[in-house]
């Protein structure tokens, strides 16, 4: 069986876009960077939920996916002025609103059982599972994504540096 990760994410309006890609630009002119925002290859958005599913249930996917757009009202998302880094990457944390939770939530429980249960390579390595907290680990286990629920932490990515 063949497995992808899908990024399942909200796109910001032109206007954050822009912006994001210039600030990425800004911090990458004094660090090396793995990526940064170009509005092509890169494209700045804010990540809901990001586990990997049987290739055999994209289809699917995409429908559940399109029914939450369809049931989902425009809101505002309210950033931090300042910067965040954790593991070389560099973000803008966005408030966790109640319209963040209940759509981060409505996607999560909606296509948590189109993994089959499935975990990424990476978190079956204890050394990598090491690195997260024991309620990340059971996020892990139970959802294949660390960031659910209660560690769900609404962000837009700006890079992530090769220095850190």
């Amino acid at each position: 069986m063949s497995f992808v990760r899908i990024n399942i994410a909200v796109k910001p309006n032109a206007e954050v876009i822009d912006e994001a890609i210039k600030l990425s630009a800004e911090i990458n002119q004094n660090s090396e960077a793995f990526f940064v925002l170009d509005g092509e290859n890169f494209l700045p958005h804010c990540t809901l939920y990001s586990p990997e599913f049987p290739e055999e249930h994209l289809d699917h996917i995409f429908i559940e996916v399109s029914h939450i757009v369809q049931q989902t009202t425009p809101f505002m998302a309210i950033a931090d002025k300042s910067l965040s880094s954790h593991v070389g990457y560099v973000d803008v944390a966005i408030e966790k609103s109640p319209e963040w939770i209940s759509l981060h939530e409505t996607v999560v429980k909606t296509l948590n059982p189109l993994r089959d249960n499935h975990l990424r390579d990476k978190y079956k390595q204890p050394n990598e599972l090491a690195k997260y907290s024991k309620e990340q680990q059971e996020n892990i286990q139970s959802y294949g994504y660390a960031e659910v629920f209660n560690d769900f932490r609404p962000h837009l990515t700006l890079n992530r540096l090769k220095d850190v």
